[in-house]
C-alpha cells in the first residue's frame, strides 16, 4: 500500500495543479490577443481527474503506482506554472505559447494513460458505484410505483366517469320519457275540454232547433211533413254553423 509521504506528496501536487481556475490558465488581458484556448479542453480533463483523486482513498493504491502518479502529474504541473508566469514581454511570446501548447497537451495524455485505470477502481473501493447503484434502484422502484398508482387513479376515474355517463343517459331518458307523458297527457286534457264544449253546444242547437220547432208547429203549415223536415233541416244547419263561427 502506498504510504502516507507518497500520499500526502501527490496531493499536494494535484492541489498545486488546482490552485488557478481553468479560465485565468486559458486568457489574461495582459497577454493580448494570445490565450490558450485550443487547449481548454485538454485542461478541463486534466482538472476532472485531479477532483476525483482528491476524494478517492489513495492510500490502497500499491506505493510504485502512487509513485508513478506523481512523476506523470509533476509534468503538467511545472508547464502550468509556466502559463501562470507567461508574458508577452520576450522574445517570441507567440513561439513559446504554441510550445507551451503543445507540451502541455502532450503531458495530460501521459498521466491519463497511467491514472485513469486507477480511477473506477478507487470509485468502487470508496463504495461510490454501488451507491449510486443502489440510489438508481430506488429511483427506479419509486418511478415504478409512481406509474403503477397513475394507473390505478386514471382506472378508477375511468369506472366514475362511466358510472356518471350511465346516470346521465337513465336521468335522460327518464327525463324523455316524463315529458311525452306530460306532453300527451295535456293534450288528452284538451281534447276533453273540447269535447265538453261540443257537447254543450250541441245540447244548446238542440234546444233552439226544438224550440223554431214548436215555433213551426203553432203555424198553419205546422202538419205538412215536407216542410217541417225542410224547417228542422235548415234551422239545426243554421245553428252548427253560427256555433262553428262562433267558436272559432
Amino acid at each position: 500500500m502506498a504510504t502516507e509521504a507518497s500520499v500526502s506528496n501527490f496531493k499536494a501536487q494535484l492541489e498545486e495543479c488546482l490552485a488557478s481556475p481553468i479560465d485565468e490558465l486559458i486568457s489574461n488581458s495582459a497577454w493580448g490577443s494570445i490565450n490558450f484556448e485550443d487547449i481548454s479542453d485538454d485542461i478541463q480533463k486534466l482538472f476532472d481527474m485531479l477532483n476525483h483523486f482528491k476524494v478517492l482513498p489513495l492510500s490502497i493504491l500499491p506505493e510504485a503506482e502512487i509513485s508513478k502518479l506523481s512523476t506523470e502529474l509533476n509534468r503538467p504541473k511545472s508547464t502550468i506554472t509556466q502559463i501562470r508566469n507567461f508574458t508577452i514581454e520576450q522574445q517570441d511570446p507567440k513561439g513559446i505559447r504554441d510550445s507551451l501548447a503543445r507540451q502541455l497537451a502532450t503531458q495530460i495524455d501521459g498521466f491519463y494513460t497511467v491514472a485513469h485505470i486507477w480511477i473506477p477502481y478507487l470509485a468502487y473501493q470508496k463504495g461510490e458505484i454501488q451507491a449510486n447503484i443502489k440510489s438508481l434502484n430506488d429511483t427506479v422502484k419509486k418511478a415504478t410505483k409512481i406509474v403503477d398508482e397513475a394507473k390505478k387513479d386514471i382506472d378508477g376515474k375511468k369506472t366514475e366517469i362511466d358510472s356518471v355517463v350511465l346516470a346521465a343517459k337513465e336521468a335522460s331518458a327518464s327525463v324523455g320519457v316524463g315529458h311525452f307523458s306530460s306532453n300527451f297527457q295535456d293534450e288528452a286534457d284538451s281534447l276533453k275540454d273540447s269535447s265538453k264544449s261540443w257537447l254543450i253546444t250541441t245540447g244548446v242547437l238542440a234546444g233552439l232547433t226544438l224550440g223554431d220547432l214548436s215555433t213551426l208547429f203553432g203555424t198553419k203549415n205546422s202538419h205538412n211533413p215536407q216542410i217541417f223536415y225542410a224547417t228542422f233541416d235548415f234551422s239545426s244547419s243554421h245553428h252548427l254553423i253560427s256555433a262553428s263561427i262562433g267558436e272559432r
